[in-house]
């Protein structure tokens, strides 16, 4: 009996498995119709009932391209970018659909940040870690070799290359901790409306002198607060966010979306 209770188990769990890849394929064949607005829900459809890759937020950001909202195709463009921070694919997205902004991006920090970020960011933290550990393997094997050689030389090098490993363990351990915390930030965000205001205080500008700029679809912004604000019984949130050029205003929460 419960040899069929196995066969039935696995049966309906190949079944659900086909159910949700047939899920995937149908949201490809609208996309490859042009049917770009059924595409859209089918792959978001798929990341409800079937969870998160690259290959979905991919898809689903050239979907968003598509129909004109580069800022919705920003923002799965840069999801699929954290769950494989190696598709040169998805780096290729960004940068052409970034390039058509009409918002365009400035470096606000020093270059040696902004490449250290870049480099950290250009592998996961699994695959630092692993060379984390890999590294903290070797170091083993040169500790042993210091104690346990007759060779002076062996035992020399055993302790130098000790020292460098140590150091190599460690910063690998950091570069994984930091890919770890920027993959799941969740202090950025992408405009994802034609024109947003930003106001100097959290509530709708009121006059001219209260509207601190205004930015367009894709500009991304750096979260730095959030508030909620209650007017006539009806509670919005607001975010403090900063521009890439460090220019800090308030903006509506619904008229961004957080990556």
């Amino acid at each position: 009996m419960k040899y069929l209770y196995l066969t039935i188990a696995l049966t309906l769990s190949c079944l659900f498995a086909k159910a949700e890849s047939v899920k995937f394929i149908m949201a490809d064949s609208a996309y490859n119709a042009d049917n770009f607005a059924q595409a859209i829900a089918l792959y978001e459809d798929v990341i409800a009932s079937e969870g998160t890759s690259p290959n979905v937020y991919f898809n689903l950001g050239n979907a968003y391209y598509r129909v004109g909202k580069n800022g919705k195709a920003l923002v799965n463009y840069e999801r699929a970018l954290r769950l494989d921070p190696t598709d040169n694919d998805i780096k290729a997205n960004i940068e052409f659909v970034t390039g058509r902004l009409q918002d365009k991006s400035a470096q606000n920090n020093s270059y040696f940040s902004n490449a250290l970020s870049k480099f950290i960011g250009g592998k996961s933290s699994d695959t630092w870690a692993v060379i984390s550990l890999a590294a903290f393997i070797l170091l083993v094997v040169g500790l042993a070799a210091y104690f346990f050689s007759e060779s002076v030389a062996v035992r020399k090098a055993g302790f130098f290359a000790s020292i460098f490993l140590f150091i190599i363990s460690l910063l690998m351990g950091y570069f994984a901790i930091k890919a770890k915390t920027m993959a799941k930030s969740r202090s950025e965000a992408i405009v994802v409306v034609p024109a947003a205001v930003m106001s100097t205080s959290p509530r709708e500008p009121k006059s001219k002198r209260e509207e601190a700029m205004t930015i367009h679809d894709g500009c991304k912004l750096r979260i730095i607060d959030s508030l909620k604000v209650s007017t006539d019984s009806v509670t919005v949130l607001w975010f403090n966010a900063a521009t890439d050029d460090d220019n800090r205003a308030w903006i509506k929460a619904s008229d961004v979306e957080v990556i």
